[in-house]
């Protein structure tokens, strides 16, 4: 019997739940979608590296059930975090090519989900500790030139977190984890920190057109600081330098 067909005998709030398709295989966690009557939910399994990177799954459900309450992140029906085990409920992703989800009128609804996300400010939420993460991804990879990065990335990030208005950010909205624009899933990065960091990882990650971009900007609707928008893409880039060696050596 899978680890996965155990939890569902073990667990009552599974009862009744049968296993279905693995829906993927991360470098993190593997999860699977599970089928209940009418409803469908995804089971989530850690693995090793998520002690290694230093990943708080405890902060990870209180920042999702927040977001759940106003119907931006999926609803949270079980969560274990000791035990790295959480189940929510599945929202199905929208098979559309790449070019559908980079259009100027997803991207502008995206920017207004976002815009939602960061309208959260509640002040018991956790707080992005970027220089605690960056040190872990560094331990993790254990070379001089590993620490000296991650610390030379800590002094940007204070100084650029001197003036966050510090709401709730995924950190990590690429348009796959964005479901028909009105909801993200994956919130194990996220916590209260600048705004502007998720824009920079959107942007970052995607290949937007300027007419894209300009969307994002709209739906959003607040003034954008263009040089501090640009010193977040180049430190958000830097630590998915940095994250992508500690995974590998960690693997």
């Amino acid at each position: 019997m899978t680890e996965a067909a155990a939890l569902i005998n073990e667990l009552p709030e599974l009862a009744g739940a049968t296993l279905g398709a693995r829906l993927g295989r991360g470098p993190s966690s593997d999860s699977w979608r599970l089928d209940r009557d009418a409803q469908s939910l995804v089971l989530r399994i850690d693995r090793a590296l998520v002690r290694a990177l230093g990943l708080s799954r405890a902060n990870e459900v209180r920042c999702q059930r927040r977001a759940a309450q106003q119907q931006l992140a999926p609803q949270v029906v079980f969560a274990d975090p000791a035990r790295g085990i959480l189940v929510s409920h599945y929202v199905p992703e929208q098979v559309t090519p790449a070019e559908a989800r980079r259009a100027p009128v997803h991207v502008k609804a995206v920017g207004k989900l976002l815009a939602a996300v960061h309208a959260i400010t509640d002040v018991d939420l956790p707080v992005m500790d970027l220089p605690a993460i960056l040190n872990r991804y560094a331990s993790c990879v254990g070379t001089h030139a590993a620490h000296g990065r991650a610390q030379s990335l800590s002094d940007q990030a204070r100084d650029l977190y001197q003036d966050a208005p510090w709401c709730l950010c995924h950190h990590d909205p690429h348009l796959l984890n964005v479901r028909a624009a009105q909801c993200l899933i994956d919130w194990e990065y996220a916590a209260l920190g600048d705004p502007l960091f998720d824009l920079a990882a959107l942007l970052t990650q995607e290949s937007l057109t300027n007419e894209a971009r300009e969307a994002l900007f709209e739906g959003w609707g607040q003034p954008i600081d263009g040089p501090r928008l640009a010193e977040f893409s180049v430190l958000y880039q830097a630590v998915a330098e940095l994250w992508e060696a500690a995974v590998s050596a960690a693997s």
